[in-house]
């Protein structure tokens, strides 16, 4: 076997480029997806009292409960103050 000539190098160059290629593009992918759910959304707020008892006076007049419900939910929520 004898020295390395240029076209030898030539394509070993051509191999590693065609191979850093799609290997760059993987580790690009991961580093995005990554980074994209390390800044996910901070969970929201829990509604406020106010919120709550508009939500239960909402499900009264769609007649989704009945009365003696709301009455209830709201008497819990107004105690829990």
């Amino acid at each position: 076997m004898g020295p390395i000539g240029m076209p030898e190098i030539i394509m070993i160059l051509i191999v590693i480029v065609v191979l850093a290629i799609p290997v760059g593009i993987v580790i690009a992918l991961v580093w995005y997806f990554s980074a994209r759910t390390k800044t996910a959304q901070a969970p929201a707020a829990p509604p406020t009292v106010q919120e709550r008892l508009l939500a239960i006076d909402a499900l009264r007049s769609q007649n989704l409960i009945s009365e003696a419900e709301h009455e209830a939910k709201r008497s819990q929520l107004i105690d829990g103050l």
